[in-house]
């Protein structure tokens, strides 16, 4: 009789789902109370130190050699020693492998300094950050160190850098260093700050990095550019309508980042300048600091061939177009000028080579793309420059230029390829080193049919002006002047 009810208590048991699943998780908990705790014991976890790091802003003396320890974690090559050996400038940006222009930028800027530059990066993936920083510690003579962004305020309260850069440009990767550089102001104030932005319309990054609804977004511009509209910015159904609208009426975005106090910026042309004077609105702004510099012309990439002989295409000319295809790039305008070419009796081909490039091609030549066009999408910078090496004339034309810059033409340029470019925003800086071209699809092809040609020694001058050690120089001294 007790072996009954002793059977009939645990069929009891197990037939109470709600004690099975307690149970359950129970255990689940347990086993990994008992991974986390030897896993700790063995040594503190990435996330956990981060964390620990970010909960530090701020580093008395008597624990920055604590610091400095948990430091090297990240950053074995940090230089102890005199403040003078020290790095005086801290630069924030994205790095690869974030798949932007900037982080490439960026990464050929801290590979190619003269001086020495700490520089912090948001850790997406520890193996990449680590790769990064061994790069870094390889190429450049050490003068460069990498640190996790979440140190930025405790490496500052050690070194005291004379400027911290923060690098912005209008795609979501930087969001991370937008929200990086209000913090900052918002602890350390502005003084120091020094905002390199590489795109003057930089409405979605701002949107993105103070987290704003598209309504609340809209009420922010309506309050700072009350002077620029005629009536208040209509609250669009979405985010894009709104960036839309405010170009449309001259607003780029770029006061938010003046209303947080910074003073001083740094862009890449003239035409940034320009649009961003025209964008802050203030006829007299004396304590600001507005610094021209260019895009450097940075070595060709080696790997995969790049820089090198590349297998020579069946046509007699071969024109190419490279970046993300579409009306902004005149595209169109580039595709009609071949076919008239091919009309003529031209062997030619038409190389187009940027991402979606076959969405774009299918898209305009209804699903069938001919065999005169060649699309590729290249997965990585070495990539795309192979495309580049196999034209024989490159056109990269602009509908309009909110003053960013190109990093595909001045590359051409490095591989001495004649380049038809639009004389617009930030493409006028170029002067001899492209030929300007603005006209119909027709008269593109009769200047195509002479043989546009530019003398390779206007190249090669203005290759040598902006080259990146060149741009190292500039740099430092546009931010801690003359001498530095």
């Amino acid at each position: 009789m007790k072996m009954w009810m002793r059977l009939c208590f645990i069929i009891r048991i197990l037939m109470d789902n709600k004690m099975i699943k307690k149970f359950v998780r129970t255990l689940k908990k347990l086993r990994a109370f008992r991974n986390d705790a030897i896993y700790t014991l063995n040594g503190w976890r990435f996330a956990d130190l981060k964390r620990y790091i970010d909960s530090s802003a701020v580093v008395t003396e008597d624990s920055q050699s604590s610091f400095i320890m948990m430091a090297r974690l990240f950053a074995p090559q940090f230089v102890e020693g005199a403040a003078e050996t020290r790095a005086k400038i801290a630069l924030v940006t994205c790095l690869p492998p974030d798949d932007t222009g900037i982080a490439r930028y960026s990464l050929q800027h801290l590979l190619n300094t003269p001086h020495r530059l700490d520089a912090f990066s948001f850790v997406r993936d520890v193996s990449n950050f680590m790769y990064n920083s061994a790069i870094l510690i390889k190429k450049n003579n050490k003068l460069c160190n990498l640190f996790p962004l979440a140190t930025l305020l405790s490496m500052d309260e050690i070194n005291e850098y004379q400027r911290i850069v923060f690098v912005i440009g209008n795609s979501d990767h930087n969001i991370e260093v937008y929200r990086a550089m209000e913090n900052f102001v918002k602890v350390k104030g502005a003084g120091r700050v020094t905002c390199y932005l590489h795109d003057p319309c930089c409405h979605n990054i701002v949107q993105m990095g103070k987290n704003m609804s598209h309504e609340q977004y809209s009420m922010h511009l309506n309050k700072i550019y009350s002077e620029k509209f005629s009536r208040n910015l209509p609250i669009a159904s979405d985010s894009w309508r709104v960036h839309r609208n405010a170009i449309e009426s001259g607003v780029l975005g770029a006061r938010s980042i003046l209303n947080l106090g910074v003073r001083s910026f740094v862009v890449n042309s003239k035409a940034a300048k320009e649009l961003l004077l025209n964008d802050f609105g203030r006829s007299e702004l004396d304590d600001l600091e507005l610094h021209q510099l260019y895009h450097p012309v940075f070595d060709l990439e080696r790997k995969n061939g790049a820089g090198q002989a590349t297998e020579r295409l069946e046509a007699d000319l071969i024109l190419g177009t490279y970046g993300v295809p579409g009306a902004s790039k005149c595209t169109d305008l580039v595709i009609e000028a071949t076919e008239e070419l091919l009309r003529r009796g031209k062997r030619v081909k038409l190389i187009v080579a940027g991402y979606q490039a076959f969405r774009y091609l299918h898209g305009y030549f209804g699903g069938h793309i001919p065999e005169w066009i060649i699309p590729s999408e290249p997965a990585t910078e070495s990539e795309l420059q192979d495309w580049m090496l196999k034209c024989d004339l490159a056109l990269q034309f602009r509908e309009k230029n909110l003053g960013e810059s190109s990093g595909v033409v001045p590359t051409l340029i490095n591989m001495k390829k004649t380049v038809l470019v639009s004389k617009v925003g930030s493409f006028e800086d170029y002067g001899d080193a492209v030929i300007y071209f603005s006209g119909s699809a027709k008269s593109l092809a009769d200047l195509i049919e002479v043989g546009p040609v530019v003398p390779v020694a206007a190249m090669a001058d203005y290759v040598s002006a902006k080259s990146p050690q060149q741009f190292g120089h500039d740099f430092a001294a546009c931010l801690l002047g003359a001498g530095s």
